[in-house]
């Protein structure tokens, strides 16, 4: 038989366990993997080998275009300490065919990026972590695709940087909470190999920014005022919806790099410079859709 195409595949996500799945943004790639879990090997004297396999991991990750705002609002913790709000199930793979798609719960969001070129629109990538996962079919999916939502376009933004633009023409901004997942040795089900929890991590954010007027910053100087930086971008709806970035709050971010380039001929000469909070800072990272 004829094998399968993007065209059969779907993703989709139930955030608070009611078992109505919602169909992510346009996912342009993305898929269901595992970390951990390799063959370990103990040689020993006389080249004995003993041969066993370590916790996995069920992770998963998408990217997409900007239409929505639901898996941003659960994207880093409310409270130091704590872990992302949980998303009950994650699923997807291929629609209709026998334990061709997998079925993870107990997910959370482990990073999140969001990026936009000039000429482009709002892309989001998601990466996430979860406690089980299982094969699954499903037969009909929630709706297929976010097509009718219109993404938020370049053409509509402005960015400014220390509340100034500065002809941007790229910028990407993450935020990593880096969970661990655990696990004891408690009795478990027989072959059980999957985490028992996850521990919070260093929530941080970065930021890097290509623009074609340079920010005039001296890196060699004894102190650096942190910077801020907010994308405000809208959507082409019936009643236009505008997506914010701002990273102004908190503690700002700090400048880690802005090298000054060297281009040849009609070449155009990019200013980059990127950036980071400190860590644990939650109050940097805000967005919104409204």
């Amino acid at each position: 038989m004829a094998g399968y195409l993007g065209i059969n595949e779907w993703g989709e996500f139930d955030i608070d366990g009611d078992t109505t799945f919602q169909a992510f943004d346009k996912i342009e790639s993305g898929g269901f993997d595992h970390e951990g879990g390799e063959p370990q090997y103990n040689v020993g004297v006389g080249a004995q080998v003993i041969k066993y396999r370590g916790m996995v991991v069920p992770i998963g990750n998408v990217s997409t275009a900007v239409q929505t705002h639901d898996l941003l609002a659960v994207a880093k913790p409310a409270a130091l300490g704590s872990l992302p709000p949980i998303i009950e199930a994650i699923q997807g793979g291929v629609l209709a065919v026998p334990a061709a798609a997998r079925k993870q719960e107990d997910c959370y969001l482990d990073s999140v990026e969001l990026t936009c070129d000039a000429e482009g629109v709002l892309m989001c990538d998601y990466s996430w972590k979860a406690l089980s996962e299982a094969a699954v079919t499903v037969l009909a999916a929630a709706a297929a695709s976010q097509s009718s939502i219109t993404p938020v376009y370049f053409h509509t933004a402005s960015v400014l940087i220390g509340g100034v633009a500065y002809k941007v023409q790229s910028w990407t901004a993450g935020l990593a909470n880096g969970i661990t997942a655990k696990t004891s040795q408690d009795a478990k089900t027989e072959n059980y190999r999957l985490p028992e929890w996850f521990d919070p991590g260093e929530f941080k954010v970065n930021l890097s920014v290509d623009a074609r007027l340079p920010l005039g910053v001296d890196m060699t100087a004894q102190f650096l005022d942190p910077i801020t930086f907010i994308f405000t971008g809208t959507n082409n709806e019936t009643v236009p919806e505008t997506f914010t970035l701002d990273l102004t709050g908190g503690q700002g971010l700090d400048l880690s790099s802005e090298p000054i380039p060297l281009e040849s001929g009609a070449d155009e000469v990019l200013f980059r410079i990127e950036a980071e909070s400190e860590p644990f800072d939650l109050d940097v990272w805000a967005t919104s859709l409204s």
